[in-house]
């Protein structure tokens, strides 16, 4: 006959504590079933047609990169140490995004993301990975975003299925290119693959202003008022930016042509005490502007000479209902 111990207390309540431990750990850190982390960790180097970079924010000649076929296995073990814990609703995160687009041979864009270091965000889905791992991420880009390269993600992407459901208009976090321009207005995160604004310090130029002059503020024109109350001679030209504040960042707005542009190199002074008016219309480079609140930036000078001058950018806030 077998002997039978009863278990002393003190072993029970150490098994209790264990189970108790297991279980909190499995509801805290659930394993992830997503579809997009399974594309993931099965992706495979033969999958791949090709990878482009996008780094943000970073200067227009440093912000994209091209991957050579022989560099994919580099970016297909990254892709494949990807873990994390799904996020249902990630905090908006004002750092800076590595973005790789990776186009599979199905013709589908998939977009696999490292956002300020505290996200990884693939396909839409945005997982707490560690910290130690997405630091480590230096990518860098190394020439201009090529003419057509958004529209061909953004036909890719549109094909795919983002944010884990085959209805884009369920996802959770998304590239703001990668679907139509309806659907982008119901997404959470409209701002993943938006420029951040490029300009750290705006409207420090003592006693130089500019304001919008009230009513005319329209979808795709404005009239601006430049007051000059320092003791500066100034100059400033046509050359203007637009960007829209969303969840209080300030991203650029992008321009709605594909070829190169520029602005009549025209020069206008602005002396001491004086004040001008300055209209523009932008439907040639942005199109018309949906509802939201925006900014016109335009860079002035503090004129003293030829070659003997500094610069500045004045920006001036408005609304399109």
């Amino acid at each position: 006959m077998l002997n039978y111990k009863k278990p002393t207390f003190w072993v029970a309540t150490v098994v209790v504590i264990a189970v108790t431990v297991v279980g909190i750990g499995l509801i805290s850190n659930p394993r992830s079933n997503m579809p997009s982390m399974a594309w993931a960790k099965s992706l495979q180097t033969e999958d791949i047609q090709s990878i482009d970079l996008i780094v943000q924010p970073s200067s227009e000649q440093e912000r994209y990169k091209k991957y050579d076929f022989k560099e994919f296995p580099e970016i297909v073990r990254l892709v494949n140490q990807s873990s994390g814990r799904l996020i249902k609703n990630p905090e908006n995160i004002a750092g800076g995004a590595q973005t790789f687009y990776i186009t599979t041979k199905d013709g589908v864009v998939h977009r696999f993301t490292n956002n300020g270091n505290a996200y990884l965000v693939i396909d839409g889905d945005a997982f707490e990975a560690r910290y130690e791992w997405l630091s480590m991420w230096k990518y860098k880009g190394i020439g201009i975003v090529p003419d057509g390269f958004w529209k061909r993600v953004e036909s890719g992407v549109s094909n795919a299925t983002v944010g884990g459901s085959d209805n884009p208009l369920e996802v959770n976090v998304t590239n703001k290119n990668a679907v139509s321009k309806v659907q982008r207005d119901t997404i959470y995160d409209k701002t993943m693959d938006l420029v951040p604004t490029t300009f750290e310090t705006v409207n420090d130029f003592d006693g130089v202003t500019m304001t919008v002059k009230k009513g005319t503020a329209a979808p795709t024109k404005l009239t601006v008022a430049i007051r000059n109350n320092s003791r500066s001679q100034c100059t400033y030209g046509e050359y203007f930016d637009l960007e829209k504040k969303i969840n209080e960042i300030w991203y650029k707005v992008p321009v709605t042509i594909d070829s190169d542009y520029g602005f009549n190199s025209i020069g206008y002074y602005l002396s001491s005490g004086d004040d001008r008016e300055w209209a523009v219309d932008w439907s040639w480079l942005y199109g018309s502007l949906e509802p939201g609140e925006y900014r016109i930036i335009k860079d002035i000078l503090d004129f003293r000479g030829t070659g003997d001058y500094d610069t500045y950018y004045l920006a001036a806030e408005f609304t399109i209902n």
